[in-house]
């Protein structure tokens, strides 16, 4: 058997010299500068993607298991679950099965806070939510309840401002500073948030002494008071009820939770406002994250960056729809007019000062410039 084997290994090199020889000339005797360069150039490519695979089979191959704990308060079947079960499943393809992850969706494990909460301590590993619930963990975040600031963005446009500049490096470390790390990025599809109402609103009178539901934060109450309506803070959960019983008149949502929360039964007129742009993110427990191996790291962020994409183009493809069943479903649609969107826009300049007073201006301008460059 060792015979053989030499005798293979005599015959490999004399294949491997005589293709050499053969290489080094090109019919006239000269090397094709043109062909050489193609095939260097695939061949590294083919070296670097197989040395990568190699490497990452290395890493789950001798590492550990990893068991990852994720939860969001959403509905089956909507963009953060989808978002969730397409991470679930790359990340465990591309793992070998040595990353698993268990998803508990539709408030199972608590409230929106309370799995945040639960998220920043290490009861869950991730969280899958909207920013406006989040704010009081990460302050930062109110760079993004400026209405109408992204209002006539593309996809594209909006993703490249959020995610590919230096805006995104400084909210990541304001992530850090609460103990979470953003992951795979912000997720949107130029998809707004709108009111709903018992009460016929066609401009900005319309919404004075509204009795409203938002969301408790400083910086909506802060629009909804500038703008002369009445909100008061609801919990998700208790809306549709307190909507029912009249204890507020109105309500704010993207078109989705709208229609899957059923809100159409209790609510008259969908206003389309668009304005605040619908925002969701993919929250991990920091210390959870860093105590991973790097490689699981890096196969983490990537897979929820690809599962983010994923469901933001499912989210731009399903949001006409529920915009349609709303109107199926009986509501009546008012539209409001340019001049008094820009109106509510001027009106907004108030919160555009308060986060600049409290979060600074560096924060501020960065998430400012980036939009700029992202619209040239």
């Amino acid at each position: 058997m060792k015979k053989n084997k030499n005798v293979w290994k005599l015959m490999l090199v004399g294949i491997l010299v005589f293709s050499l020889v053969g290489c080094s000339s090109a019919g006239n005797g000269e090397t094709s500068s043109a062909d050489s360069a193609g095939t260097s150039s695939t061949a590294a490519e083919e070296k670097t993607s197989a040395e990568t695979k190699a490497a990452a089979d290395d890493v789950f191959s001798n590492g550990p298991e990893e068991h990852l704990v994720l939860v969001h308060g959403n509905n089956l079947d909507t963009p953060n679950d989808k978002w969730s079960n397409y991470f679930k499943e790359l990340v465990e393809e591309r793992s070998g099965g040595k990353i698993t992850v268990d998803i508990y969706p539709s408030n199972e494990m608590g409230t929106e806070r309370e799995l945040t909460e639960g998220v920043q301590v290490g009861t869950y590993d991730i969280q899958v939510t909207g920013l406006v619930s989040t704010l009081s963990f990460i302050p930062a975040l109110a760079t993004l309840t400026m209405p109408y600031l992204f209002n006539g963005m593309t996809i594209e446009q909006i993703d490249a401002a959020l995610n590919e500049s230096d805006y995104h490096t400084l909210m990541q470390n304001a992530y850090g500073e609460s103990q979470f790390y953003l992951l795979g990025g912000f997720m949107q599809a130029a998809t707004y948030r709108n009111v709903t109402s018992n009460k016929e609103i066609n401009n900005l009178d319309g919404f004075k002494g509204l009795k409203i539901r938002i969301v408790e934060n400083a910086y909506c109450l802060k629009f909804w008071n500038t703008i002369g309506a009445s909100p008061t803070s609801v919990t998700w959960a208790e809306t549709y009820l307190a909507l029912q019983q009249g204890v507020v008149e109105a309500q704010e949502n993207p078109f989705d939770n709208i229609y899957l929360g059923n809100i159409f039964e209790v609510q008259k007129y969908l206003i389309i406002s668009e304005h605040l742009l619908n925002v969701n993110h993919m929250i991990m427990n920091q210390e959870r994250f860093n105590a991973m191996p790097e490689g699981y790291r890096q196969v983490i962020e990537e897979c929820a960056t690809e599962a983010r994409k994923q469901a933001a183009a499912d989210m731009a493809d399903v949001i006409g729809d529920y915009h349609q069943k709303l109107i199926d479903a009986g509501m009546t649609e008012i539209v409001l007019e340019d001049e008094v969107i820009t109106e509510l826009k001027e009106k907004s300049q108030d919160v555009y000062e308060m986060v600049k007073s409290e979060l600074g201006e560096e924060l501020y301008n960065s998430l400012v410039d980036a939009i700029e460059e992202a619209k040239k």
